[in-house]
Formats: structure tokens, C-alpha cells, sequence
């Protein structure tokens, strides 16, 4: 898989469902490039925009609490556990 905008695949701990997930650049926390009020729970999140650069870091939050700071390494950058997809397996052939 390739990006040509950055984008970071996170795969984590769960956000429970109606709660509310925000994206912002680390040292600007106060302004979200995203917010969305999810539907279902999750644990994994794909996330792309052409506002973020490489060799920045941003924050995903669950409402007021930090998830996990994302440090864009590359134009896609993966952060958290490798297996356990939607289908209770891995990410398929190769995994990461």
C-alpha cells in the first residue's frame, strides 16, 4: 500500500461507540483537522489529509483524552498492534 498524501493507520486501544474522535497537529491541539462522532466501536482508524506533512506529529483524541501522538515518518505511517483487524485476523499477506 501506498500514499500519496499523508496518511497514518492507527490500531489501538478501543473508542467506544457515540463517542466523539478528533485529529490535530501536536503543537496546535486547540484546532482539529477532523471530528467525528463515531456510530460503533473501534479499534483501528485510517486517516488522511493533505494538511498534514511528513516529519509532523499530530494527536488523536477520544473527546478530552489523548489516544496516541502519530509522528508522520513517512507519507504512511502506522501506529499500534498489528493484528486483530475487522475480521478478528491480521492485516492480510505480509500483515504491517
Amino acid at each position: 500500500m501506498s500514499a500519496t498524501q499523508p496518511t497514518f493507520i492507527y490500531n489501538g486501544s478501543t473508542m467506544s461507540a457515540n463517542s466523539v474522535i478528533s485529529v490535530a497537529d501536536a503543537n496546535n491541539e486547540d484546532s482539529a483537522l477532523y471530528t467525528y462522532t463515531l456510530k460503533l466501536s473501534c479499534t483501528q482508524l485510517i486517516f488522511s489529509s493533505p494538511e498534514m506533512k511528513v516529519g509532523s506529529t499530530y494527536t488523536i483524541f477520544n473527546g478530552d483524552n489523548v489516544i496516541t501522538d502519530i509522528n508522520m515518518t513517512s507519507n504512511l505511517t502506522k501506529v499500534g498492534s498489528s493484528s486483530g483487524g475487522p475480521d478478528g485476523g491480521g492485516h492480510g499477506p505480509g500483515g504491517w
